[in-house]
């Protein structure tokens, strides 16, 4: 396949009044490509060349609401992809018919950051991260989902949460909100997330289970609190808390974790 080598970090826009067969490369109804989906396709024909290309959607009024799943795909070059939205979360929701919100599989060693926008997926998982693909989460709300908020899947798949003082949200509930099996990695540290309404967790807030890995540290909840497990691991899962944290239990949830052989918690 014939790439196009990156030689200085650029955006794509998207807009719910722009086209798919615009170019994409201006703020604009003509400019702008109108889905997700047709961004991912211009950024698998790059080489990244270890620089940054930003998929953003445009400077629009009001909440757009993009009806879409994204799946970022096989990429080269390495670098960064940011997947954001306008301004806040609050600008920007995502909200598929069907499927995970935001799939990674083998994407390789780009790295996916994913920001200012809201997530819902009524049929699937907020964010997944499948195979070599790293995502990196910052100013996102997440909605409610029908399997979990952020899972990772498979020993190469990693999730950061890394240093988040604001701009993480959790307005709605899921099967849980960190998720990591079949080896994957999941690193949840330095947050402050803002929960509102009350999100139920009906597996638990923090899951992990096969041989996979969460690691939390310094987290600081505010609002409104959760229900369900606050964590679980079974079957070689292990979630490790830092011992110079100062709070010791730091997932939310009005039922206590359970960590069943070979499970290991603390």
């Amino acid at each position: 396949m014939s790439r196009t080598f990156v030689s200085s970090s650029f955006s794509y826009f998207v807009r719910t009044d722009g086209s798919d067969s615009n170019s994409g490369l201006v703020d604009s109804a003509g400019g702008a490509f109108k889905t997700y989906g047709r961004a991912m396709a211009a950024v698998a024909a790059l080489d990244f060349n270890n620089l940054t290309v930003t998929v953003s959607a445009g400077n629009e009024s009001g909440v757009k609401t993009f009806a879409e799943s994204i799946v970022v795909p096989q990429l080269v070059g390495g670098g960064q992809l940011v997947i954001q939205g306008n301004g806040s979360s609050a600008n920007t929701i995502l909200s598929p018919a069907s499927g995970d919100g935001i799939q990674g599989r083998q994407v390789g060693n780009t790295q996916v950051n994913i920001d200012k926008i809201k997530i819902v997926a009524s049929s699937g998982n907020g964010v997944q991260a499948l195979g070599q693909s790293s995502f990196n989460i910052k100013g996102v709300d997440f909605g409610t989902c029908d399997s979990a908020h952020m899972s990772a899947h498979d020993n190469q798949a990693t999730i950061l949460v890394l240093n988040n003082a604001s701009g993480l949200k959790i307005s709605g509930g899921a099967s849980a909100h960190l998720w990591a099996q079949a080896g994957a990695v999941i690193f949840y540290e330095r947050n402050a997330p803002v929960l509102s309404g009350v999100p139920a967790f009906s597996s638990a807030f923090a899951l992990a289970t096969a041989n996979a890995y969460i690691q939390a540290s310094y987290i600081n909840y505010s609002g409104s609190g959760a229900t369900g497990r606050k964590y679980f691991a079974n079957r070689g899962g292990v979630i490790t808390l830092l011992v110079t944290d100062p709070v010791s239990d730091p997932f939310p949830g009005d039922l206590d974790g359970v960590a069943d052989a070979p499970g290991y918690y603390g």
